[in-house]
Order: structure tokens, then C-alpha cells, then sequence
């Protein structure tokens, strides 16, 4: 899911940049330079450092999916799951 969202946010980038900055740069083509890579590092490093604050300042609640092992038959040879 989170690759799925990756691709859609950078085609939907990429759709936006290609339409725009040809017009602002009279018809030379896009410009991908040190601004604009810069930009990006920062409000990506940005998003990363908020997220891993918020991480760790609020722990998932979610429950552990992982099975567990049954200790009540252990000579079977079939494995039971709770």
C-alpha cells in the first residue's frame, strides 16, 4: 500500500512539474536543479522527522497478529495456533 502511494504522489508530481515549469521557463524545458532537489531533501527529511517523533512519542496500539504456540499438546504432532 505504501509503494502504491509512493508512485501515485511522485506521477502526480512529475504531471504537475512537467505542466507548469515550461511555462515558467519560456519553453527551455524543466529545470532540475540544486533548489529544486534541495527543496525535496528538505521537507522530506522534514516529514521523516516528524513522523519518527510522533513514533515515538505515541506507541502503535495495535495488537500483536503474530501466532503463538500452544504449550498445552506439545507431542502431537500437529501444530495448534491461539
Amino acid at each position: 500500500m505504501m509503494g502504491f502511494a509512493v508512485v501515485s504522489l511522485v506521477g502526480i508530481w512529475l504531471e504537475r512539474y512537467l505542466e507548469i515549469v515550461p511555462s515558467i521557463n519560456h519553453g527551455a524545458g524543466p529545470a532540475l536543479g540544486v533548489p529544486e532537489v534541495g527543496v525535496a531533501l528538505f521537507f522530506g527529511g522534514l516529514f521523516l522527522l516528524s513522523w519518527t517523533w510522533f513514533a515515538s512519542r505515541y506507541p502503535s496500539s495495535l495488537p500483536d497478529w503474530r501466532p503463538t504456540r500452544s504449550s498445552a499438546s506439545s507431542t502431537n504432532s500437529v501444530t495448534t495456533y491461539n
